[in-house]
């Protein structure tokens, strides 16, 4: 892999156009016949001798589709990838091959296929292989947008993604207007990462309407102080207002508004005892 690394990049930097064409031919005619060794020397290349190669591909008709096919089902997953790469130069011939490679297992694959539709400036057709190719290139945001396709990709992910990409995709699943997300928002209160659970609170507010205000109304309360100041900032950003001095208190006391709960005068005073039980400013 590195000494076609290599000789990809001589051929492309370190010698004349003429040479290039020459030893292209040259490497192409070396490596025909043996197609898992040429397609790895693709994988390596730089796109323009990439593209060199073409020409020799259509004439000899060597790798062909089903060649090409045949190696992608191998298990090497840097095999996949390079037959990806050289379906590529096969046109739309290679096609289907490259869609394939979007719901590939392995994500170096799977990139790589996107990164040919990135360079042919295409989105997938369908609502199913474009939701994937969302996935693949993770923007979560254009994917909680297609509803049905893209919002169960986002809840798996919920589960097994690590920290920083399961807050992302919790930030998402807070532009969705479906009851059925606000559910599985619902469910990840409970999580054991308190920056996660602050998320989820953000979220809801987000999503908004009378379930989202109840939910953040019982989050006042919550162990930790972040919660409840998402809790409570959240509730603000909907234009809530409290039904009960107690919601206000405890909206107040999760802000550390200390001249607010002031002016509220004995009402407060349970709020504040309870307050200074806790290692915090009050």
């Amino acid at each position: 892999g590195e000494a076609y690394e290599h000789l990809g990049r001589a051929l492309s930097n370190l010698i004349s156009p003429q040479e290039q064409v020459f030893l292209v031919r040259d490497v192409y005619f070396i490596l025909a016949d043996n197609p898992e060794e040429f397609v790895r020397f693709i994988l390596a290349s730089p796109e323009n001798i990439r593209g060199m190669f073409r020409k020799h591909i259509i004439t000899e008709g060597k790798p062909d589709p089903a060649t090409l096919h045949l190696l992608y089902d191998k298990k090497d997953p840097l095999i996949r990838r390079a037959v990806v790469a050289t379906a590529d130069i096969l046109g739309r011939e290679g096609f289907d091959i490259i869609l394939s490679g979007l719901f590939d297992r392995d994500p170096d694959v799977a990139s790589e296929s996107a990164l040919i539709f990135d360079r042919r400036d295409m989105v997938p057709d369908t609502p199913k292989e474009k939701a994937q190719y969302l996935f693949v290139k993770k923007r979560w945001n254009e994917l909680v947008l297609m509803g049905r396709a893209g919002v169960p990709i986002l809840i798996r992910l919920l589960k097994e993604g690590e920290q920083k990409e399961r807050r992302d995709i919790i930030k998402a699943l807070g532009k969705s207007r479906n009851p059925e997300v606000l559910t599985v928002l619902k469910s990840y209160l409970h999580d054991t990462d308190p920056l996660i659970v602050g998320d989820v609170v953000s979220a809801i507010a987000e999503m908004g309407g009378p379930e989202a205000e109840s939910i953040l109304e019982a989050c006042l309360s919550a162990q930790y102080p972040l919660i409840r100041m998402e809790a409570s900032w959240g509730l603000e950003r909907m234009g809530w207002k409290p039904k009960n001095d107690q919601l206000r208190v405890l909206s107040l006391l999760a802000r550390e508004n200390w001249a607010g709960l002031a002016r509220l005068g004995k009402t407060a005073i349970p709020g504040l005892i309870n307050a200074l039980r806790e290692t915090h400013s009050a």
